[in-house]
């Protein structure tokens, strides 16, 4: 299965970036992909809050393992009964 930005993760917004000073961020937040929550009035740090994948077309390899009958009462809700979904394998 292969989903293009839009039918997966989104576009990439620049209005979620922003720069700010780096030292101005503790040193377990200096690294690509922490969550950091600050405010300082200084410096230059570079904040995407796109998700990492915004932008991307990625591509799943899917296997279907078992395929059942749908119960009643999932018939009528129109949901699977688990509706955490299938475990990955």
């Amino acid at each position: 299965m292969i989903l293009k930005p839009a039918d997966g993760f989104g576009n990439h917004d620049p209005a979620l970036t922003f720069i700010d000073e780096l030292a101005n961020v503790p040193p377990q937040f200096q690294k690509l992909g922490a969550e950091v929550e600050a405010q300082n009035d200084k410096g230059v740090l570079t904040v995407d809050g796109n998700h990492p994948l915004a932008g991307q077309t990625v591509k799943f390899n899917v296997k279907i393992i078992e395929i059942r009958d749908a119960t009643a009462d999932e018939l009528k809700n129109g949901t699977p009964e688990n509706k955490f979904g299938p475990t990955l394998q």
